[in-house]
């Protein structure tokens, strides 16, 4: 039986070391993924965990649960990676992915995109997209939270999260469309 996150912030705050251990382990991964897809690097993506679990530890204390504690690291995570990217020298809306490797048209017309490449032409076009359509894909569709907790995360109504993933996979359909007749022509 998992002890409730509620509890565990209780227990935290409380002096308990062993509950805080308890949602760094649960939570971990988590933070790591969205992490290394804000950054595209491994090392970076472990400092930013770090420094989302050092930040959650001191500001405990303003968590205002019940039920938020996931949305409330979630949005710390979010900010953390935001953050970063902001700190960085030559910030861009895109992490460095790379050249894309596009099959030779001439070479085999018929020729589909490997999965490889098209996991890399989907990170290329989700990085152009603006940080609210970006991260709502990344909870919806990689992370696979439900709606009502984006929704949290984002700090708006399901309805408006509904809008927001049409949108942002109304862009990357015309976009990932655009990218593979533009290689063949």
């Amino acid at each position: 039986m998992q002890i409730d996150d509620d509890i565990l912030v209780s227990e935290t705050l409380a002096g308990s070391q062993l509950a805080f251990g308890v949602l760094v382990s649960r939570y971990e991964r988590l933070v790591y993924q969205i992490s290394h897809r804000h950054s595209g690097c491994a090392e970076t993506a472990m400092d930013l965990c770090q420094n989302v679990f050092l930040k959650i530890f001191q500001r405990l204390s303003s968590y205002q649960g019940p039920d938020r504690f996931k949305a409330w690291l979630l949005r710390l995570t979010h900010n953390e990676c935001l953050d970063w990217l902001r700190r960085q020298r030559h910030y861009e809306r895109h992490q460095d992915l790379g050249e894309l490797e596009l099959p030779d048209p001439a070479a085999a017309p018929d020729a589909q995109l490997s999965e490889v490449q098209h996991q890399q032409l989907l990170q290329v076009e989700l990085a152009k997209l603006s940080e609210k359509h970006r991260l709502a894909i990344n909870l919806r569709y990689f992370e696979q939270l439900p709606l009502s907790e984006i929704a949290q995360v984002l700090e708006c109504s399901e309805g408006t999260v509904k809008s927001i993933l049409f949108r942002a996979l109304s862009k990357l359909r015309g976009r990932v469309a655009f990218q593979r007749i533009e290689a063949y022509v």
